[in-house]
């Protein structure tokens, strides 16, 4: 007597203390149990329809270490026996024995073929008013450990477009395979099979059912599904669940409150340039939402509190939506940095005499300077008076920009347009466009060399000097050649040649160009003699 005594005050300590999930079945509608979803999205559900107020109903997670803290709970039977620590009893129960065609083919296709049951849901319509939708929920079954190798419980939910298609957003992460206990297992709680995606399971607990929040044998980690909309359509949500093959071991599905999330989508975000602006919307309604923007945090100046705001500072920006007559409040923000535009080459022509120079101006263009050309033009101005006047440099003088030579070096501006708005950056960007000094290559002595018994090998370098003739190496390039053609074809013989003996004279090509520009340049050739031995 005193053994079972001592059992039921422990029992009692446990039950006082443990703190747990309660159900609530009875003080929610079904639109209340959707708005309960929707809490702080500031979208209103239509067309709303449960199975029944005993399947599903909300809970509270009382303050407890449940992953959530309030929200929906949608079960195969009877959901008022989901609440309290795990006591092993309750695990099965059946309200109906209804199926369900998109629950029966997710079923079906992971190769179960007996029949869906006692299927519970909640369904509505709404009219998103962003693009983001998301929301977070446990997945729960007494089939974890002993059942978990065998057959599942199916659960799914699923959007259907304005056009009829409809996705299950309850897959594993990274996968299409519906969450079930065979997607979702770890066999530490049953060996008869492997684990899958165990990193997603979080609480066994008929291992410590004094620690447990909830009565049943086990579940997930909190997931996510999500989609992306198009707002001011139509969408249909089906959150359904059902037993497979019969009403043993019921499953569920926990879903947060206010977790289907809305945030205003402003764009991605952005580079703008000084000078340039961009217009920001919500998109929404200013007879239905009111707003107020920020720039890093701080209101604007003036206040805005229309739908659209031009942004003409770099900055993040936010705003926040509020639904007239209510509490409801939609944020949104976007960062605009500084539109970084690289530097331009100086242009450089070799000094050949003449009396004037044609420069082709595009090679500095926008890929040159790291711009997206869908969105800027590089513009060239040949005096500050073209920029006031907005005269730019058009047509072939941009490719072929004839100065005289009295004129040189000479500077050319540039401006940048974005021509989705057609206005130009404030920055001014300039080149120069300069002559290089003519390249003149000296012709060296002949080298003149013994024969070797094998192999002669010849040091080209050693004509350096003579062929700079007093420049400065730093300024100059010098590299050899064993043939006209093989200077024709840029295919040089490096810094020695090695001749092979009963050979008696071998032509060397030199081109010497300048370091600064290519095309500068200048070739000269000079003979190696082999005396015999």
């Amino acid at each position: 007597m005193l053994k079972k005594l001592s059992y039921f005050l422990v029992l009692f300590s446990c039950l006082s203390f443990s703190q747990t999930i309660t159900v609530d079945d009875t003080s929610y509608s079904e639109t209340q149990l959707a708005n309960l979803l929707l809490n702080g999205s500031c979208v209103d559900p239509t067309n709303v329809s449960y199975s029944s107020g005993q399947a599903v109903a909300q809970f509270d997670g009382n303050g407890s270490t449940f992953p959530l803290s309030e929200g929906i709970i949608i079960r195969t039977g009877i959901a008022k026996n989901t609440e309290g620590i795990f006591t092993d009893t309750n695990l099965s129960s059946q309200l109906n024995a209804t199926g369900d065609p998109d629950l029966q083919n997710i079923s079906n296709s992971t190769g179960q073929t007996d029949p869906v049951t006692d299927t519970a849901f909640l369904q509505f319509d709404f009219v998103p008013i962003s693009s983001d939708f998301s929301f977070n929920f446990v997945f729960a079954s007494n089939e974890y450990g002993q059942w978990q190798c065998g057959f599942s419980d199916v659960f799914a939910f699923l959007l259907t477009d304005s056009s009829g298609t409809t996705t299950n957003l309850a897959i594993v992460p990274g996968t299409t395979d519906p969450i079930t206990v065979s997607t979702i297992r770890d066999n530490a709680y049953n060996g008869g099979c492997t684990s899958e995606n165990d990193s997603l399971f979080s609480t066994y607990n008929i291992n410590d059912p004094a620690s447990s929040t909830i009565n049943m044998r086990g579940h997930t980690s909190v997931l996510n599904a999500s989609s992306t909309l198009i707002p001011g359509n139509t969408y249909t949500i089906r959150l359904a669940i059902a037993d497979y093959k019969n009403s043993t071991f019921d499953s569920a599905v926990f879903i947060d409150t206010g977790s289907f999330t809305t945030e205003i989508d402003l764009g991605e975000d952005t580079t703008m340039c000084a000078g340039n602006s961009i217009d920001l919307t919500t998109g929404l309604d200013e007879a239905d939402f009111s707003h107020s923007w920020t720039l890093d945090g701080v209101p604007v100046v003036p206040s805005e509190t229309s739908n659209t705001l031009t942004a003409t500072q770099l900055g993040t920006y936010g705003v926040i939506a509020i639904k007239n007559g209510t509490a409801c409040q939609i944020p949104g923000s976007i960062t605009i940095t500084d539109l970084v535009i690289g530097s331009p080459n100086n242009l450089t022509i070799c000094d050949d005499g003449s009396a004037s120079y044609d420069y082709d101006l595009s090679s500095n263009n926008e890929a040159l300077l790291g711009l997206d050309p869908t969105i800027y033009d590089v513009v060239y101005f040949a005096t500050p008076t073209d920029i006031t006047n907005n005269t730019p440099i058009t047509g072939s003088d941009i490719t072929q920009f004839s100065v005289n030579d009295v004129d040189l070096p000479y500077t050319v501006s540039i401006k940048i347009l974005n021509i989705t708005t057609n206005t130009y950056c404030t920055a001014q960007i300039d080149f120069q466009l300069t002559l290089s000094g003519t390249v003149t290559a000296t012709t060296p002595s002949d080298i003149i060399v013994c024969e070797s018994t094998t192999t002669t090998t010849v040091d080209l370098t050693t004509q350096n000097s003579s062929i700079l003739n007093g420049s400065n190496a730093a300024d100059y390039n010098i590299t050899y050649y064993a043939s006209q053609a093989d200077l024709d074809n840029q295919n040089p013989i490096g810094n020695s040649i090695d001749i092979p003996s009963g050979s008696a004279t071998q032509e060397i090509f030199v081109l010497m160009e300048s370091s600064s520009n290519s095309n500068c340049f200048d070739t000269t050739s000079f003979n190696i003699t082999i005396n015999p031995l």
